[in-house]
């Protein structure tokens, strides 16, 4: 792979990485097959799919982390959108499948946020957290919040969701749960 490292097992992947990209996309294709069951019964995706061309434009913008390990890559993270008011939203959060719950999601995670700290001192972190996620964000310091800090640009790309009209029934603003990441300690 062509991406650098920045530390032992996290790579900025760069968009020549293209197995790399098809990897993630495969992951967050799988993941959006599984879900959380809503009390109607109806299944409601974690994730949202990405495609190979989604993911080699996060690869684009050095503002993705791999894990890897033994030559494997493992999880990734991204920042997924800029957002006015100097917010950056973390997104794109994903695991190989084998590879879950030991921590690898939490590394890319972190290694983003030491990267958004060092380069961009004066940005703004959040993320967009479904049930899976949000415990991730949380134990990496993330604070759960109303959204109302928020840009109200962030809400509108909510309207393109398929969980939108049960989200606003609910009186939320988004089906996920908004978690300020701004001042978690990085480790």
């Amino acid at each position: 792979m062509e991406g650098f490292f920045i530390e032992k097992h996290i790579v900025v992947p760069t968009i020549n990485d293209v197995t790399w990209a098809q990897e993630v996309s495969s992951w967050t294709v799988e993941a959006s097959k599984n879900g959380v069951v809503m009390p109607n019964g109806e299944l409601k995706p974690t994730m949202l799919p990405k495609t190979l061309e989604q993911v080699l434009g996060l690869f684009s913008y050095g503002w993705s982390m791999i894990v890897e390990t033994e030559g494997l890559a493992v999880a990734h993270a991204a920042i997924t959108f800029e957002w006015p008011e100097g917010w950056l939203e973390i997104g794109g959060v994903v695991t190989k499948k084998e590879y879950r719950k030991l921590g690898y999601a939490s590394m890319a995670v972190n290694a983003l946020m030491v990267m958004v700290k060092h380069n961009f001192p004066d940005k703004k972190l959040f993320a967009l957290c479904n049930s899976l996620s949000l415990p991730l964000f949380i134990g990496l310091g993330g604070v759960v919040s109303e959204g109302k800090e928020l840009p109200s640009e962030v809400w509108k790309e909510c309207e393109n969701c398929s969980n939108f009209v049960r989200a606003r029934a609910a009186g939320k603003l988004c089906c996920d749960t908004p978690v300020n990441m701004t001042l978690a300690d990085m480790r």
